[in-house]
């Protein structure tokens, strides 16, 4: 369950529980922690400074809406993986996202062949928009974590970005 090293810091993820409009979702099995996702619910003009895209590029892919979700991260424990986990966090994050919202934006790390949550993303109707190379080389200069296939900075992983509407 790993993003890279300092991708996460522990005060960030306290400051995310903090948030009303954040949620972060848990998955705990015989008392251990087996998945996690973190979804938040944002205004439309913060949407660039999220996906690190321009604004152009936002205003084109958004509605008329005030607020988008946006699915932060969801990871699950390696050996717990394939077992639902994953689907089971999307369910619950989107059903909090879509009290609040009409879109949900996703960003989903893609190495090589590699794009975990992909299919899960996809099977719950979200469709993709984009593809973007080297996504995190500035975050992770900037904030100075270390890709799990990279190393350290620049990261050169490319993203998906995702898109699902709601009814």
């Amino acid at each position: 369950m790993s993003f890279g090293d300092g991708y996460l810091t522990k005060k960030e993820l306290v400051e995310y529980n903090k948030n009303a409009n954040t949620k972060v979702l848990v998955e705990i099995q015989s008392k251990e922690i087996v998945g996690f996702s973190i979804v938040q619910v944002i205004a439309k003009a913060e949407l660039k400074s999220y996906l690190f895209l321009d604004e152009n590029w936002c205003k084109k892919q958004t509605s008329n809406s005030k607020t988008i979700g946006y699915r932060k991260m969801t990871a699950v424990k390696p050996n717990s993986q394939g077992t639902g986990i994953g689907k089971l966090l999307l369910e619950r994050g989107d059903a909090f996202l879509a009290n609040q919202t009409k879109q949900i934006f996703s960003t989903v790390w893609q190495s090589e062949n590699e794009a975990p949550m992909l299919s899960i993303l996809q099977n719950s109707g979200y469709s993709i928009i984009d593809t973007v190379t080297n996504y995190w080389s500035e975050d992770s200069q900037e904030k100075k974590y270390k890709c799990q296939l990279c190393g350290e900075p620049p990261c050169k992983c490319s993203a998906i970005i995702l898109k699902k509407e709601l009814g």
